[in-house]
């Protein structure tokens, strides 16, 4: 991401057996597109086409030593503030994206990390699609909590992103989930102990594919 920071201060100390550090970095509000750029290419045919509008914010900060598995404290902070993206040959676009995001992590194991996004908004054709996460524990068994809204007509996704060669979706997808609890609750099939509640509802599904040997209804 380092075409998009506008600063990066403080020093890199190269050691016998480790590297220690205490950097800052971070931009002034920049353009939507900066981070939008970072999808991948299959999703952006024709990227340089596409119109964008609203504001990326990152800082950050990383102090300490890292050795062996042993990683620095570090702190980052990710903010988009009314994204918008529209592929001129389509009649829709995304609108309203709004997204915050913190990373934390103490000197010491990676496990350590937490990962925030208290904030996920997003208009699809209209469509809203809003959620939250929280995860610890990332590198051995994370433990996550969730909620995830979304109303969206699946037809209209080809309004707003350009398919594939052949390839057809649509039906309507209503979701109003909450999730908590470890990975291992559900590879373990220990069911009982993750909480998975609400709804979930998909209506006259069909995903056609040339990638697939049958159609999906």
């Amino acid at each position: 991401m380092g075409f998009f920071l506008s600063y990066l201060d403080g020093f890199l100390e190269l050691l016998e057996e480790s590297m220690n550090m205490d950097l800052t970095f971070g931009t002034k509000k920049t353009d939507f597109k900066s981070i939008l750029s970072l999808v991948p290419a299959v999703y952006l045919t024709d990227f340089s086409t596409v119109k964008t509008s609203g504001k990326l914010a990152l800082d950050g900060s990383m102090k300490g030593e890292m050795k062996g598995e042993e990683y620095p404290a570090f702190d980052f902070n990710m903010a988009i503030s009314n994204g918008y993206f529209k592929y001129p040959d389509l009649p829709n676009d995304v609108s309203n994206i709004n997204v915050k995001t913190n990373i934390t992590h103490p000197q010491g194991d990676l496990n350590a990390m937490k990962i925030n996004i208290p904030t996920f908004h997003m208009e699809l054709a209209d469509n809203p699609i809003d959620g939250n996460l929280s995860v610890s524990n990332p590198m051995v068994d994370p433990l996550i909590a969730s909620r995830i809204m979304a109303k969206v007509d699946l037809d209209k996704l080809k309004t707003v992103v350009p398919m594939g060669e052949k390839e057809k979706l649509n039906g309507v997808l209503d979701a109003d989930i909450n999730l908590a609890g470890k990975i291992s609750s559900i590879t373990n099939e220990q069911y009982q102990d993750f909480k998975a509640d609400g709804i979930l509802t998909v209506k006259d599904m069909l995903y056609v594919s040339k990638d697939l040997p049958y159609d999906v209804t």
